[in-house]
């Protein structure tokens, strides 16, 4: 089993632990966000920017994901209590679009959807 796996299973393990305690996006990321970014192996200062605003708008997105100093997708973050919208997803889609990013993930740590933010047509066959 590799390195990152059994990190995997092993934050999958604390989850159940977690959750009662993760009542906000707050909580959400620190508690089961954060830890999966980091098994992805983003360590670094340089690997991830936290709360980057938004041009245009008064709004912050919660990761930015970067690879040599170039941004590969954000991370939007929900309260672990709740699902995962369309329109979250639409959000985050945007956010990415605007900021020319390709990929962008929303989560609520316990679910993970992928989309690409460059994609044609409707939010369904960018997943």
């Amino acid at each position: 089993m590799s390195e990152f796996h059994a990190g995997l299973l092993a934050h999958a393990g604390h989850i159940a632990e977690l959750l009662p305690h993760t009542h906000s996006e707050a909580d959400t990321r620190a508690n089961l966000v954060e830890p999966v970014l980091r098994l992805l192996g983003y360590t670094g200062v340089g690997d991830i920017r936290r709360e980057v605003a938004v041009p245009a708008t008064k709004e912050f997105l919660d990761f930015e994901l970067r690879s040599d100093g170039h941004p590969l997708a954000i991370v939007e973050a929900k309260t672990a209590h709740g699902s995962l919208t369309d329109q979250h997803a639409g959000q985050c889609v945007q956010y990415a679009a605007v900021l020319g990013i390709p990929w962008c993930l929303i989560t609520n740590g316990l679910s993970w959807a992928l989309y690409n933010a460059y994609g044609k047509g409707p939010l369904k066959p960018r997943k």
